[in-house]
């Protein structure tokens, strides 16, 4: 019996020593430069440098956490793959303490630097990474972008869009696109804790039909008129410096119909029509024809009053009348709602 005791005494132990392996900081001496990884701490000695390879899988929030010994000079750069500074001089200098900062980055490889400022190449502490991915919908990296309307993002269904897009210290611009088959009513919500971001609506034609500028942090929501086309939505980081996440929202609605509400004929070969007002409608298009499919003896009208006298038409036939609301947009173009239920009339 004594003996299986010690036996189980010795299991014990190495149980014992092995969850004391596991839930330790996993700690690196900073001389093993390679592959940077995330929640390692990586401990520093004074008068060296050093240069790590980082891999982002996504875009997203690059969290750094230095922690100084004493009151050394210390710097932290970082470059992208193909050599471009996305971060120097931290300011850093003389702290001793902790110090957190967040990096918003695109996905891709990157190099990241720790050393001495002021001629004296101290970094004496440790530091640890963390990551958090910012979830875009549509994913970036260094070599994929939306940046202009050549490689926008599709947006498939504009008729139910959620979105979720980054703004990174190497991404301020992104672009989408989307086509609708008939004028609609278009809104785009936007929430962010940016500071100034700039929207911008194109047509196919890349001439500019809306703009927003400095849209600060929270959330705004606007209501555009459109005709059928495809369009290029582009979203702008004006205020670089405050980067991070946002979330869109598009969402399409048709026009606002009217209705007729009275058409009456007190004079030879001519007719009254009133229709429901509609609010916030350059006006109404009426339109009388001989037949239910309006393709015999037709009469149209476009008015901006919600009443109009229509003559000249066949007396002592049957006429079928209907209406739509039209909007005026870019150019005098006007955009049409769906016709109204049909109203018929004997002529006098």
């Amino acid at each position: 019996m004594k003996q299986k005791v010690k036996k189980l005494g010795i299991g014990i132990c190495g149980i014992v020593a092995a969850l004391t392996v596991l839930c330790s900081p996993h700690i690196v001496k900073a001389e093993d430069q390679g592959e940077l990884m995330f929640n390692t701490v990586y401990q520093f000695e004074g008068g060296n440098d050093y240069e790590y390879s980082l891999t982002l899988p996504e875009s997203g929030a690059l969290n750094i956490k230095f922690i100084a010994d004493g009151n050394d000079s210390t710097r932290i750069n970082m470059e992208d793959l193909y050599g471009n500074t996305i971060t120097k001089s931290w300011p850093y200098d003389g702290y001793s303490g902790s110090y957190n900062t967040i990096y918003n980055l695109k996905a891709g490889s990157y190099k990241i630097r720790f050393h001495g400022g002021a001629g004296s190449p101290l970094a004496s502490g440790s530091m640890q990474c963390a990551f958090i991915s910012a979830n875009e919908t549509f994913a970036e990296n260094l070599e994929t972008t939306n940046d202009e309307a050549s490689v926008a993002s599709e947006i498939s269904n504009p008729a139910a869009a959620s979105i979720r897009g980054q703004f990174a210290i190497n991404d301020a611009t992104d672009c989408y696109t989307f086509t609708i088959r008939k004028a609609v009513n278009v809104s785009v919500s936007f929430k962010s804790g940016l500071q100034a971001v700039d929207l911008q609506l194109y047509n196919d034609a890349f001439d500019l039909e809306h703009r927003e500028t400095s849209i600060a942090a929270g959330s705004h929501k606007y209501t555009y008129t459109l005709p059928a086309g495809t369009y290029y939505l582009v979203i702008k980081n004006a205020n670089k410096d405050i980067t991070g996440t946002y979330d869109l929202v598009i969402k399409t609605a048709e026009l606002k119909k009217s209705a007729v509400n009275s058409v009456k004929s007190s004079q030879s070969k001519t007719a009254t029509v009133s229709v429901k007002k509609v609010a916030g409608v350059t006006g109404y298009q009426i339109q009388m024809a001989t037949n239910s499919t309006f393709t015999k003896g037709k009469k149209t009208v476009n008015v901006t009053t919600n009443k109009a006298t229509i003559k000249k038409l066949t007396s002592k036939k049957k006429y079928y009348v209907r209406v739509r609301t039209y909007t005026k947009v870019e150019n005098n173009e006007k955009c049409y709602s769906g016709w109204s239920k049909v109203k018929t009339i004997k002529i006098k």
